[in-house]
C-alpha cells in the first residue's frame, strides 16, 4: 500500500527528466495523483513523477508511473497536491544578498579621498542619521596601502554612522559614530576571535575591525537591514508569482520568500 502524503513540503532533487517510462528497472520512489508543474512549455503539468536513484525517469501519467513500481518502491499518493521544482539560487546567500540591494560599492575607489567621496554622495541620498553599510574596498590598491579610519571617513561624513567592509569579509571600518553606536571604546575588549585596530601607542580604536570584532558594530545596524532586506525578498517573490498563477497555494495566497531554496516543494492545504 502506498503512503500517504507525509507533509505540506516534499524535497526532491530535480537532477534529469525523462519524457519515456524506463521498464527495464523499477523505481525507487513514485508520486502519483499530483498536480506536476513540468517547467516544460510543451507539455506544462503531469500528475505523477518516477525516481530511480538521483535521476527523475518518468514526468506524466500516474498509471504510467506505478507500472515502474515494485516491491521494493516507496509509492506516495499526492493527493492532487502541487509538486514543482525547486528554486535553486546558484549558491547566492539569498538573505544577505537581499540585504546588499541599495548598499554603497566601493570597489572602484582607487583612492582614500575617492573611498571618502563615494561614501559622502551615497550619504547624501540617506535620510538623516541613517546607516551607510556596504564596502568591497581594497586598500592595497590605494597609493602606501594604508587601512582607512574612522578619521579619514569622518571628515567625509561624520553625521551617519558609516560601517563598510573589505571585500574579502575579513574587516571593516566604522567612522566614529558608527563606533559610538557600537559602545567601541578604549576600554572595550578584542573579542574571541577577532580584534579592534588601535590608534598607535594607545588603546583608542582607530577605526579597523577585523573579524569577530565587526559583529561589534553590525549587530547594532542587522535589525533594520534584514527587515529591509526581507521586504525586498517579499516584493520579487511576489512579483514572480503573480507573472506565474501556478506559482499560487490553492487558496489564492502568494507563495513568499520562505518559498525558496527548498528543492521540490508542496504547497496545499494540510490533511
Amino acid at each position: 500500500m502506498g503512503d500517504r502524503w507525509p507533509s505540506p513540503v516534499l524535497l526532491l532533487a530535480l537532477l534529469g527528466i525523462a519524457a519515456n517510462p524506463v521498464t527495464a528497472d523499477r523505481a525507487d520512489l513514485v508520486i502519483v495523483n499530483a498536480h506536476v508543474w513540468t517547467v516544460d512549455d510543451a507539455s506544462p503539468e503531469a500528475e505523477a513523477v518516477a525516481v530511480r536513484g538521483e535521476r527523475i525517469v518518468l514526468v506524466g501519467k500516474s498509471d504510467d508511473a506505478r507500472r515502474l513500481a515494485g516491491p521494493g518502491t516507496r509509492t506516495i499518493d499526492a493527493g492532487g497536491r502541487l509538486l514543482v521544482p525547486g528554486f535553486q539560487d546558484g549558491h547566492t546567500h539569498f538573505v544577505s544578498s537581499g540585504m546588499e540591494v541599495g548598499q554603497l560599492d566601493l570597489k572602484n575607489a582607487a583612492t582614500p579621498e575617492e573611498f571618502g567621496r563615494l561614501i559622502a554622495e551615497h550619504a547624501r541620498r540617506k535620510p538623516p542619521g541613517a546607516w551607510i553599510t556596504g564596502g568591497n574596498w581594497d586598500h592595497d590598491k590605494w597609493p602606501g596601502g594604508r587601512l582607512p579610519t574612522a578619521e579619514l571617513i569622518d571628515r567625509y561624513v561624520s553625521d551617519h554612522p558609516v560601517l563598510v567592509g573589505r571585500y574579502d569579509g575579513h574587516m571593516a571600518v566604522a567612522n566614529t559614530a558608527a563606533l559610538k553606536a557600537g559602545g567601541v571604546t578604549a576600554e572595550t575588549p578584542d573579542p574571541e576571535g577577532g580584534a579592534i585596530v588601535r590608534k598607535p601607542g594607545g588603546r583608542e580604536p582607530e577605526g579597523g575591525l577585523k573579524d569577530a570584532a565587526m559583529s561589534l558594530v553590525e549587530r547594532t545596524t542587522t535589525s533594520s537591514l534584514r527587515s529591509r532586506a526581507m521586504k525586498i525578498m517579499k516584493v520579487h517573490a511576489d512579483v514572480l508569482s503573480a507573472n506565474e498563477p501556478r506559482l499560487r497555494k490553492p487558496d489564492g495566497e502568494l507563495m513568499g520568500p520562505n518559498s525558496f531554496g527548498r528543492g521540490v516543494a508542496y504547497f496545499g492545504p494540510r490533511e
